[in-house]
């Protein structure tokens, strides 16, 4: 599968595809040990009024935005007519440390007031391995942790100073469990 977008620092290599999931990410050297593996993804869902839809579903007309000449400013605009919902992604890894930064802007389609949810699925393959990946909620920083051996991944959202308010941590594509990102589609986490 091709790549739509690559962002890198040196040290990190963030690769998205045509739907704007993170399929590979190279750390600590470009080419050297890819956490997910390009066959795992990290996905972006969506609900509202009672609807769920993952950006990777068939109802999303997607496109880039590259009206500038800074490649920085490129992003990633997924549109759905039937939820009535846009989503903006501008991703940038940073040049000064190994972290990768995603800014979303949710437009609210409908002439009306609504609650629009949305929810991030990571897959890791830490170290290339799927054996021994081990994630929690550290709720002393309010964020979720993959690690396994050397390697962690901090994962956090904000929006108007707050922390993401709910989360699930499971696994997938092990003993017959398609993985947790499933627990998102009823708009309820289970913690």
């Amino acid at each position: 599968m091709s790549r739509l977008f690559t962002h890198g620092n040196g040290n990190m290599l963030v690769c998205l595809d045509q739907h704007a999931q993170v399929r590979d990410l190279y750390y600590p050297y470009v080419g050297l040990e890819n956490h997910v593996s390009g066959h795992h993804v990290h996905r972006i869902g969506v609900f509202v009024e009672g609807k769920y839809s993952w950006l990777s579903d068939g109802g999303w007309h997607h496109e880039t935005d590259c009206s500038h000449d800074d490649i920085e400013t490129c992003g990633f605009v997924g549109t759905n007519e039937g939820l009535g919902v846009k989503i903006a992604l501008n991703d940038v890894v940073y040049n000064e440390k190994n972290i990768f930064i995603r800014e979303v802007m949710v437009h609210n389609l409908r002439d009306y007031d609504r609650d629009i949810k949305i929810f991030f699925s990571q897959q890791f393959e830490i170290s290339e391995t799927h054996r021994g990946d081990t994630a929690y909620f550290d709720p002393r920083c309010q964020s979720i942790i993959h690690y396994k051996g050397r390697r962690a991944f901090l994962i956090n959202a904000q929006w108007k100073n707050k922390s993401f308010d709910d989360y699930t941590v499971g696994i997938f594509e092990i003993e017959g469990r398609e993985g947790s990102h499933i627990d998102a589609q009823d708009d309820t986490l289970h913690k």
